[in-house]
């Protein structure tokens, strides 16, 4: 039965919402150019944690548009201003588990000053306003940053596995009863 998924349609209106002094909607392929020039210098916007072409993030823009056809959710672009800060949003992990993971991806500018946290809670409490159960976190063994997110989060740390490639810790975080997280102010 698969429920997570089913009730993460209606987390973020793909439209747009706001929280935490950004702004979010599903990316658009007239982003691509925004995306690019974020990541452009920026190792840790990238999930492989270095460099990349505009070919990579025209991939991961292609994924992410998938990922809201097949599904009608995902991944969401973030902006304070006109400026694109980063990528916050919800994506399947394992459909046959009805398995949700949160992704948080933040320019470095961004970091440090409580975007991250604020913007998980803000999902936590979405996704727990509309029935959701339970959500992931998977953060790479290397990223101070991600793993520091989840110690906040309360999170259990379950398995280690290959992920996209890169070794990662998976984090589950119950919705039920309240959970362990307040919502954002």
């Amino acid at each position: 039965m698969i429920q997570n998924i089913t009730r993460a349609r209606t987390v973020l209106p793909p439209s747009g919402w706001t929280a935490c002094g950004v702004q979010g909607r599903q990316l658009e392929p007239a982003d691509l150019d925004d995306l690019i020039a974020l990541g452009r210098d920026d190792v840790t916007f990238a999930w492989e944690r270095e460099r990349k072409s505009g070919d990579y993030y025209s991939g991961l823009l292609q994924f992410r548009l998938g990922h809201y056809w097949r599904y009608s959710f995902g991944v969401h672009g973030i902006w304070q201003g006109s400026s694109m800060v980063g990528q916050v949003g919800l994506q399947v992990l394992s459909e046959d588990n009805d398995q949700i993971e949160f992704v948080v991806f933040l320019s470095q500018l961004y970091k440090g000053h409580g975007l991250g946290t604020c913007l998980a809670r803000y999902l936590m409490e979405r996704c727990r306003s509309v029935g959701m159960t339970e959500l992931f976190g998977v953060v790479r063994v290397d990223n101070p940053e991600g793993l520091a997110l989840m110690a906040n989060l309360e999170a259990q740390a379950l398995d280690r596995i290959l992920h996209f490639g890169q070794e990662a810790q998976v984090f589950r975080i119950s919705l039920k009863n309240g959970g362990t997280c307040q919502p954002a102010s």
